[in-house]
């Protein structure tokens, strides 16, 4: 169904101001050794402890005989409040703001949940001279402050030099999410 979709496109969605205190923020991926950490809008129980809502779920999958899914992420945090009108218009599963700091970045890779498909918001730190953004071997040009639909089922990888926010949603590509992307492509 969304694959007939362009690979990356600009939303009208609206564009909150988001301030989240140092302490708020947990290791992204664990495991790893990179400069990036995350804050949950959605988890598993409505907390904020970042487990597993903030680890690779198909590590944590794998080292913990669990079958959980981005579509198992549903309830709200309390930092979810912020994104509230993102409930009316899409069915949300595992969200939340990541931080890289300087040097923080994804390797190379795809994304295979395929009864979901991405949403970013980026908050601060994402003008291109900061944040590069390859997909499918193409820089993606993205402005602070705004919504993309991103495709994160082709091959792609983020690097920042300074230090990034952007907030990634995971939606439940539902009738409702499907026809609501629709309605607030940038270009119709």
């Amino acid at each position: 169904m969304i694959e007939y979709y362009e690979p990356f496109f600009k939303l009208n969605l609206p564009a909150p101001e988001i301030k989240i205190g140092d302490s708020a923020w947990i290791k992204y991926n664990p495991r790893k050794d990179v400069n990036r950490w995350g804050v949950s809008l959605t988890s598993l129980d409505g907390e904020t402890t970042g487990v597993p809502d903030l680890d690779s779920l198909y590590e944590y999958n794998k080292l913990n005989s669990t079958k959980f899914s981005e579509s198992d992420f549903k309830t709200p945090t309390k930092y979810f409040s912020t994104f509230h009108f993102l409930s009316e218009k899409f069915d949300l599963g595992r969200s939340h703001i990541l931080k890289l700091g300087v040097g923080g970045f994804f390797p190379y890779h795809r994304d295979f949940d395929t009864k979901t498909f991405r949403l970013v918001y980026t908050v601060s730190g994402c003008e291109p001279e900061n944040l590069v953004w390859i997909q499918n071997n193409n820089v993606l040009k993205l402005e602070n402050h705004s919504w993309y639909y991103v495709n994160t089922k082709m091959v792609h990888s983020v690097f920042s030099f300074f230090g990034c926010q952007f907030a990634v949603f995971n939606v439940i590509a539902s009738e409702k999410s499907l026809v609501s992307l629709a309605e607030n492509t940038s270009i119709k």
